[in-house]
């Protein structure tokens, strides 16, 4: 699965969410996100790493060998 599908699929989840759950770790994701996209070397790898571990943490993939970036 590619990165960017899992990302697409992160804010779609988060979109989806009624604002009164929004939480702290929504607002994390969402930043880490943001970092990847637009971020400078080497804050765009960290955040690249943080979100590979997240989405194996939730099940999005099974490890890092799925993840295609």
């Amino acid at each position: 699965m590619k990165l960017d599908d899992i990302i697409n699929k992160l804010r779609e989840e988060i979109a989806e969410k009624d604002s009164l759950n929004f939480s702290v770790a929504d607002e994390r994701v969402l930043s880490f996100i943001s970092v990847y996209r637009h971020g400078i070397e080497p804050y765009r790898t960290i955040a690249k790493e943080w979100l590979i571990r997240f989405a194996i943490n939730n099940g999005f993939v099974r490890n890092k060998r799925e993840v295609i970036v």
